[in-house]
């Protein structure tokens, strides 16, 4: 089998990116959310936010120069925060936060967003963060608690036409390697 290899996402991606994404978020969030809410969440949110790109913390995962997953890191605010204003902004502390994290359905469940997660936690560290924060989408949820994040408060985010997207914020503290063989891991 080809090593999975991931690399820096540029502009030049965004395109292949978003229609992985939108794929994904159809076909793996179905059993968690109904289609009128994934295609809210989709046209009215998006999937993800290019300054991700933009700031070189969006990563791909790629088999065979076959795009199979993706995902970041930012301590920027997420777009999809305009829909919750929960917290007024310039009164948070920067924190790390996961950031739209897809694997393309026919490589789901076989590793690849762990490894992505493993890729993201070792770079937030590298940027001196201790913890890694995120809003898991329901269909998220099982790979982030088998990784280690702790369930925080339930997100309901209120889309146009009052359509309601749940979701879950959860984190997990980071500790650094032990070894330079960790670290190359």
């Amino acid at each position: 089998m080809v090593d999975l290899v991931i690399y820096t996402a540029s502009m030049a991606d965004r395109t292949a990116l978003r229609l992985m994404q939108a794929h994904a978020m159809r076909r793996l969030g179905a059993d968690f959310y109904p289609r009128n809410a994934i295609d809210a969440f989709i046209s009215e949110i998006g999937t993800m936010d290019d300054h991700l790109i933009d700031d070189g913390t969006y990563l791909i995962a790629s088999l065979g120069g076959i795009l199979v997953g993706s995902g970041g890191w930012s301590t920027r605010q997420a777009s999809y925060s305009k829909c919750n204003a929960v917290d007024d902004p310039a009164t948070i502390a920067p924190k790390a936060t996961v950031r739209s994290v897809y694997v393309h359905p026919t490589w789901a469940r076989r590793g690849i967003g762990g490894q992505m997660m493993k890729r993201i936690e070792r770079d937030i560290m590298a940027a001196g963060f201790a913890k890694a924060s995120l809003t898991a989408t329901l269909s998220g949820v099982p790979l982030y608690r088998h990784l280690g994040y702790l369930p925080g408060r339930p997100v309901n985010l209120t889309l146009p036409g009052g359509i309601n997207f749940g979701a879950l914020e959860m984190d997990k503290p980071l500790s650094c390697p032990t070894s330079r063989q960790d670290m190359a891991a």
